[in-house]
């Protein structure tokens, strides 16, 4: 019986379209979950846009300004924003301590139009921003959270920001500011990274949540509520730098479309010419502005089903947080609220192309700024520093089916570029014989990887290991997939697989190379 034309499509027929297409699955099992049971939803109408969406809220007018950070006591060359940075984060250096005790000499000579003044979401730095207040100093401020959000999933580190925030401005309340005089002065820190639909909605949840502080706080929807976002220094890496400028602009392209006003960029190598980092990261963000014209639809993000619902989400689980970090007594009687929330499952290993992942063992290892040391790539580093020092060389035995000899070795060949290791592939070795003339045209290998799927019981791995028996000095022997049942008695042979931690696994290499070498 044909379709009524007259009726009209609902949720359900396009839900059931959806499945068709889908071979029958749930549509929901496309969705993607992000952490603390917030989750990106691959599909959407507009009868699931979250309320918060049609609400009007303050977005800048222009692109974010570009931050630097500057350690230490101001200096005469630190008075002026590098060209095409208009912000200066000043930390450190005693200001704090100075402003606290009254003491105004190092923060009269900043610029209050382009100086952002570090303090700490304690005593000290509320005492040091009710002095700022009571001296008639215009410099804004900015909370040290940094480390606190670095690597927290999304939604923790926008409560981790709010409650540090709403501390320190409670401490200032006590001292006779008023809640307004504070708010104009603040600034809510975020990190951002290279997942852009994440970091759109996060931001986007930021500024909705700091927006409902700020104007609760103020009695004034009008009142400012300024977002400035870090680039996460996880992002960095110092293995062929200039990959940097995409995850530098990635995050720009973040925090431009979703409206943050401060940007601290990451800079793609700021160790050799920080001077010429700061320039590709200026026309970074004009391209986008400039070029890209990114700035011609204010919150381009809007009306995209999939953010504005992950938006809404994190922005709820973020403030629940931040609830129960209040209930508890607020930031500073919960170690910043890490004693209230309860440990989620640990977050999925963070790809870094050139890194971890499709590494390039030909590429330059640059040296890394010494106060980012969290950071996933610095493992990688110091064992491209290694390899470096002391060439290693591997050969990849590929055996048995075509297929999985192939799949084999590309892991295997993978693995070990995170190291700094090119193995030369052998041609596929059939038998043990094959396998040994393979070992005998490469004598000098020093890591042999037999690549394939052995039978239960091993004939390949343990014709290798028959075949390096003679050697004084033989090479370290592993075999790709799982430990096979009684391999333990076979004799010095590893295993390698997808689960293993990458690097650990190849310092642990190195480490026995080193061993025999010195032995």
């Amino acid at each position: 019986m044909p379709a009524d034309p007259a009726r009209q499509a609902t949720r359900e027929d396009w839900l059931a379209a959806v499945r068709a297409e889908i071979g029958g699955r749930d549509p929901a099992s496309l969705d993607t979950p992000v952490d603390d049971r917030v989750t990106l939803r691959a599909l959407g109408t507009p009868a699931d846009r979250p309320a918060h969406a049609t609400a009007a809220w303050p977005l800048p007018s222009e692109p974010p300004r570009l931050a630097r950070i500057v350690r230490g006591p101001p200096r005469a060359a630190d008075l002026a924003a590098f060209e095409g940075f208009g912000a200066l984060r000043f930390a450190g250096g005693g200001l704090e301590a100075a402003l606290g005790s009254g003491d105004a000499t190092l923060v009269r000579g900043l610029d209050p139009a382009s100086a952002v003044v570090t303090l700490t979401p304690a005593a000290s730095g509320v005492r040091a921003l009710v002095a700022l207040h009571r001296l008639n100093l215009d410099h804004k401020v900015v909370l040290d959270v940094f480390d606190r959000i670095e690597g927290a999933s999304p939604a923790r580190g926008l409560a981790f920001a709010l409650a540090a925030a709403v501390e320190v401005l409670r401490g200032c309340v006590v001292e006779g500011l008023s809640a307004a005089a504070v708010l104009a002065r603040m600034y809510l820190p975020i990190t951002l990274d290279t997942d852009v639909v994440t970091g759109i909605a996060k931001v986007r949840a930021a500024r909705w949540l700091w927006h409902r502080v700020v104007a609760a706080c103020t009695g004034s929807d009008d009142a400012p509520a300024r977002i400035w976002a870090r680039a996460a220094p996880a992002c960095f890496s110092a293995i062929d730098p200039e990959i940097n400028l995409v995850r530098g602009s990635l995050i720009a392209f973040v925090a431009t479309a979703a409206g943050c006003d401060v940007l601290e960029p990451l800079l793609f190598e700021p160790v050799a010419d920080r001077d010429e980092a700061q320039r590709l990261a200026a026309n970074q963000l004009r391209i986008l502005t400039d070029e890209a014209h990114l700035l011609r639809a204010r919150d381009p993000a809007a009306g995209s089903f999939a953010i504005e619902a992950l938006t809404a989400e994190l922005a709820h689980a973020a403030w629940r947080m931040f609830q129960a970090i209040e209930a508890h007594g607020g930031a500073s009687r919960t170690s910043g609220g890490r004693d209230v929330l309860p440990e989620t499952a640990p977050r999925a290993a963070r790809v870094l192309v050139g890194t971890n992942r499709f590494a390039d063992p030909t590429a330059r290892v640059t040296e890394a700024p010494p106060h980012w040391s969290a950071r996933p790539a610095a493992p990688f580093e110091a064992l491209r520093r290694r390899s470096a020092a002391q060439p290693v060389a591997a050969l990849l035995l590929p055996f048995g089916a075509p297929a999985s000899a192939r799949a084999a070795v590309a892991f295997a060949t993978e693995l070990l570029r995170c190291a700094g290791i090119e193995p030369a592939v052998a041609e596929a070795s059939a038998t043990p014989a094959q396998a040994e003339a393979a070992l005998a045209r490469h004598a000098d290998a020093r890591i042999v990887v037999c690549c394939g799927e052995d039978e239960a019981d091993g004939p390949f791995l343990r014709g290798v290991l028959a075949a390096l028996a003679g050697r004084a000095d033989p090479p370290l022997l592993y075999a790709t997939g799982r430990p096979l049942a009684g391999s333990e008695t076979w004799g010095p042979i590893g295993f390698l697989h997808h689960d293993l931690d990458v690097a650990r696994t190849l310092e642990g290499i190195l480490d026995r190379l080193q061993q025999r070498a010195s032995s």
